[in-house]
């Protein structure tokens, strides 16, 4: 079994300005670029679990969250670094987007978002969650 870091992306990777959705405007906090890499180094695995509300609220779409996470993996490639996986939730109880309205296990700080990743991964238990 490896070991794995969750980190959350708005204000632990990247400066949080609300609702960022467009590569062009992602700041890295100092030093988390490195960190992450720190992590790939020591053997773990890095995951990111991140609430995406601005879904629910109609401000942005689920592509748009994709293109955004492919656009720090890239950043992230060029000091040597990586997220092995992303896990996001789009859902709000109060969502303007109908589809999105749920009180849902994935939203932090529920536990689901946890569960999805190390179900994904086969040699990994979920039991402490």
């Amino acid at each position: 079994m490896k070991p794995v870091v969750f980190f959350d992306r708005d204000g632990v990777l990247n400066e949080d300005h609300g609702y960022l959705f467009e590569p062009g405007k992602l700041q890295w906090i100092e030093g988390a670029r490195e960190a992450v890499k720190t992590v790939n180094d020591a053997g773990y695995l890095a995951f990111v679990v991140t609430n995406q509300s601005g879904v629910a609220r109609g401000f942005y779409a689920e592509p748009d969250v994709e293109v955004l996470h492919r656009g720090m993996s890239d950043e992230l490639a060029k000091v040597g670094a990586r997220i092995d996986a992303f896990e996001y939730c789009p859902h709000h109880p109060n969502a303007v987007v109908a589809q999105y309205r749920v009180a849902c296990v994935c939203r932090k700080p529920g536990p689901g978002m946890l569960r999805m990743l190390l179900g994904r991964m086969p040699s990994m238990s979920r039991e402490a969650f």
